[in-house]
């Protein structure tokens, strides 16, 4: 469905171009440590005891060997992990955390999220990742912040996950900027600010943070801060990828598919895609569909799209509605989609919710319904999908669904304009040359509009043109 291109006429039917993968996954936010081929923050052994380098440490079993103190402890934690033998390895690191080691109930903690020798248990994990903060271990205390901006295992809470992500920013884990700057970017319990938000990707990536440069590659694609330079984004996704970030090398894959800021390249593409979807990232799972869905081959492409969306993949899910919306291997089926784009934004895709929300606002596969429609608007938002964000405005704009109010739908047009979004920026400028919802001022006008213009909205460029005669 085509996201609403202006202040008072709504375009109908889904379909704009596609941005691979969520922003502010969020799933904004996988937990930090916890997503498949993320590197554990481990401690650093002092030296290697004879218990901890004898070949009992790793013999099948439950993992309940007692080691004499918390050194041996973390050390044969982290032999048995490489070795894959995971129940054993939580054992040690659940008898360091026994013995007041703080890294030790957050390796624990990452054990039990990652469901690595044991079944998952957000609740047990933040129940460790808490003890670890308690300890002072810094990287439990970021773990802790992650999971309270996630909800995950504990009632979501932006004010305590800031609080963790200050720290630990301040006390140099690079990855902890890296989620400040979205919380800055997204305006999650601080105020909207890009430049900050910028500025903190940069610090972050400069620290060698995978997640830090994959948000400054998103920063520079989507001209966060006042610079969009596809070049630039492909450096950062290329240097994430090498730091092992998986979103890094997914969309430093898809820049080579598309040929965008660096020569294309399908086959190099492929390659990061297989591996990351090896590794557990269902969105490269996904864009493996792309590949095939590019080439005419919509069953194989509906396949790896259905197998990502099974695995609750939001990505998947909405591009196998896309599949049905347009009538590609399948009869056009709007409604289908429309079922498929509901699931993907339970598995928070902003695109999807924003979708599902058009759907309703149009009466396009399923009952039209303004109220629910800013709903679903609403739930992009705050997933910072930024037509989300445009829709919602256009909604309090016009009262469709919500009691008028132009102020508040400025707000949107805002928060859209800060994440790159050429029709939140003119729409603003626009509001604020004729005085609506804020008081005139010719000069914010003439600002929001000459950043629509230089985000490709023609509208803004022919209204500095009128302003200049």
């Amino acid at each position: 469905m085509q996201p609403v291109k202006s202040r008072t006429s709504p375009v109908s039917l889904f379909s704009a171009n596609l941005i691979s993968g969520t922003f502010l996954s969020g799933t904004l936010f996988a937990l930090w440590l916890i997503p498949a081929g993320s590197a554990l923050a481990e401690p650093a052994p002092e030296e290697t005891s004879p218990a901890a380098s004898g070949e009992f440490a790793c013999q099948d079993g439950d993992g309940s060997r007692e080691c004499r103190n918390v050194s041996d402890c973390l050390q044969m934690g982290q032999i048995c992990r490489k070795a894959g033998k995971y129940p054993r390895a939580l054992g040690y690191y659940e008898s360091a955390c026994a013995l007041n080691s703080g890294e030790g109930c957050n390796l624990a903690g990452v054990s039990y999220g990652n469901g690595t020798g044991t079944a998952k248990s957000p609740i047990k994990m933040v129940q460790l990742f808490r003890k670890a903060c308690t300890l002072k271990s810094e990287n439990g205390c970021h773990n802790l912040g992650v999971a309270y901006w996630n909800g995950t295992g504990v009632r979501q809470s932006y004010d305590e996950a800031i609080k963790q992500f200050k720290s630990s920013c301040l006390k140099n884990i690079p990855d902890g900027c890296a989620y400040l700057g979205n919380a800055y970017l997204g305006g999650h319990g601080v105020p909207i600010n890009p430049d900050e938000a910028l500025r903190l990707y940069q610090s972050s990536c400069q620290k060698d943070s995978g997640e830090g440069c994959y948000r400054l590659g998103k920063a520079y694609t989507d001209g966060i801060g006042g610079e969009r330079s596809p070049e630039k984004a492909v450096q950062m996704y290329a240097k994430a990828c090498r730091l092992e970030s998986l979103p890094g090398c997914h969309y430093y894959a898809d820049a080579l598919l598309d040929g965008i800021g660096t020569p294309q390249s399908v086959s190099d593409a492929q390659i990061l895609y297989q591996k990351g979807c090896d590794e557990g990232y269902m969105d490269s799972c996904a864009d493996m569909g792309r590949l095939y869905e590019g080439s005419g081959d919509f069953q194989q492409a509906a396949s790896l799209y259905d197998q990502a969306c099974a695995k609750e993949n939001g990505l998947g899910c909405l591009r196998l509605g896309m599949l049905h919306e347009e009538g590609k291997g399948f009869e056009k089926d709007l409604r289908k989609a429309v079922v498929l784009y509901r699931r993907a934004c339970d598995f928070d895709n902003g695109r999807a919710c924003s979708n599902v929300g058009l759907a309703l606002r149009d009466g396009s596969g399923t009952m039209q319904s303004n109220s629910e429609a800013t709903r679903f608007f609403e739930k992009s938002c705050l997933l910072d999908y930024s037509y989300g964000c445009v829709s919602l405005g256009f909604s309090y704009f016009n009262g469709r669904g919500v009691a008028k109010n132009p102020a508040k739908a400025n707000s949107f047009y805002e928060k859209a304009c800060h994440m790159g979004n050429g029709t939140g920026c003119n729409n603003l400028g626009l509001n604020y040359l004729e005085g609506v919802g804020a008081p005139k001022d010719p000069r914010k006008a003439v600002k929001y509009l000459n950043q629509a213009c230089s985000l490709g909205e023609q509208e803004g460029c022919d209204k500095l043109k009128d302003l200049s005669h």
